[in-house]
């Protein structure tokens, strides 16, 4: 996968703008936690559920906050894995918009103003002023451990320790990034981004339930431009047959300039094989580019 932000993917769902049970997941309260190696906590985390073939999420209740305005729609979510994302946005059960996600493609209907687009990530990438990569957003629907290096060995240079009652997988080592910084090395940073991309200096960070090994949060910190994305899972339940889903999803993006608060409630989760998605494109609609 790409080594970039993932912002781009809270820029989709701003331009739109389980079933589960009632048994809660095991939380890692008075655990003793023992030491694991990365590449030990990466293995319990895959091998915690089967891959999911189909998600289906019907109610996404969504709040966004922006230093000018907060705005609140529903969104339901149909997902093929390694195939399509489906996204339908509406607010007082009047159609806002629908965005179909592939691996290269993105297509948005707008209701509203009556027109769609079909197009690849690179808009959205300029937006966001980042690369946008669709495994990358289905890995955060899935509540799956992905990396930011796209080589075979992506998580060779991940490190694991414990923090407040967590595993936590990151891929850098921050205390030398730090040392960097600190002393204003700027010949040296200039140097290190010539021989790679500026995202080298992107610190990720993935909190893991020792418990569960369910994934509960996901840092991303960008020391060059002093950009930072938080992810949070919480309210983890019970879903058919035997896999378990955040019932809340809050995403936290700050930059020195601005900031955007999402916050997502996920209600009637199932897992199971996706049909074919419906997109239908209005005839009378018009077609824009971005």
């Amino acid at each position: 996968m790409n080594k970039k932000y993932l912002l781009s993917f809270l820029v989709i769902i701003f331009t739109l703008l389980s079933c589960r049970t009632q048994k809660a997941i095991t939380t890692n309260a008075d655990v003793r936690i023992k030491d694991l190696s990365a590449r030990r906590i990466i293995k319990s985390i895959n091998n915690g559920e089967s891959e999911k073939k189909g998600l289906n999420i019907k109610k996404i209740t969504c709040l966004c906050e922006t230093p000018e305005k907060k705005i609140s729609f529903r969104m339901n979510l149909k997902m093929n894995t390694n195939d399509y994302i489906l996204l339908f946005a509406s607010k007082m059960s009047i159609p806002i918009a629908k965005v179909m996600m592939t691996p290269d493609s993105v297509k948005l209907i707008n209701y509203y103003n009556k027109n769609y687009t079909l197009s690849d990530y690179s808009y959205f990438n300029y937006l966001a002023g980042t690369d946008l990569n669709f495994y990358i957003i289905q890995s955060i629907f899935n509540n799956d451990i992905f990396s930011m290096d796209e080589n075979d060995k992506q998580y060779k240079d991940f490190v694991s320790y414990k923090d407040s009652g967590y595993y936590v997988l990151q891929s850098l080592n921050t205390k030398k990034i730090d040392r960097i910084f600190k002393r204003n090395k700027k010949e040296r940073i200039d140097r290190i981004l010539k021989r790679k991309d500026d995202d080298v200096f992107v610190v990720q960070s993935v909190y893991v339930n020792p418990v569960t090994f369910k994934i509960n949060k996901i840092i991303l910190d960008d020391k060059i431009n002093n950009k930072q994305l938080t992810i949070n899972f919480s309210d983890f339940y019970q879903i058919k047959p035997n896999g378990s889903y955040p019932g809340q999803i809050d995403i936290y993006y700050k930059t020195p300039n601005n900031f955007l608060k999402m916050k997502m409630k996920l209600s009637k989760v199932s897992v199971e094989d996706a049909t074919d998605p419906s997109f239908n494109i209005p005839e009378k609609y018009n077609k824009v580019s971005f």
